[in-house]
């Protein structure tokens, strides 16, 4: 018998289920905390979306009531709508924005792209080939409102893809 075989064995005695208490550590972290943070995470950015859509719906419902009482006509409230809209921002990076859409797919404001006013995007697609504008009026026509998501590549950073939530609601 070796000198440093009890030696060895004594190592390896204390190494596997220090080894072990790791794996089973690292296993529980990937399959059970991380998902529940990406659900929490996720949870968050959706009532961040529906907040901040529900400031944009009520700037809106006030340009309304104004058209409604008389203090302004119809395309001036448009136009102003439109240019607020196109202004805010939102999100960590302040890079999220809103836009609007009639429901015969017409886009009617875009914060990063203006040219897009005007034309329809019934056969807009993400990178996936996802019509995500045709399915977002769907749901608007639906049920007046909820999330859908896309993937989509930032506008200023090409190589950029990933898993976008929008919020989506009716606007009479």
């Amino acid at each position: 018998m070796d000198i440093q075989e009890p030696a060895m064995r004594k190592y390896l005695g204390a190494f596997f289920p220090s080894a072990l208490a790791v794996a089973l550590i690292a296993v529980s972290l990937f399959v059970f905390i991380l998902p529940e943070i990406e659900k929490a995470l996720l949870k968050k950015k959706q009532e961040l979306i529906h907040e901040t859509t529900t400031i944009v719906m009520s700037i809106l419902g006030t340009y309304h009531a104004q058209v409604q009482t008389g203090r302004l006509e119809l395309d001036e409230a448009q136009n102003r709508a439109k240019a607020r809209v196109r202004e805010l921002r939102y999100g960590p990076e302040n890079k999220d924005y809103f836009w609007v859409i009639g429901l015969d797919l017409i886009t009617l404001a875009h914060a990063y792209r203006p040219d897009h006013e005007g034309q329809s995007q019934s056969g807009l697609t993400d990178v996936k080939g996802k019509r995500f504008m045709a399915e977002a009026v769907a749901l608007a026509r639906r049920q007046g409102e909820g999330f859908v998501t896309y993937h989509w590549q930032w506008q200023d950073d090409p190589s950029r893809v990933e898993e976008k939530v929008s919020y989506v609601r009716l606007f009479q």
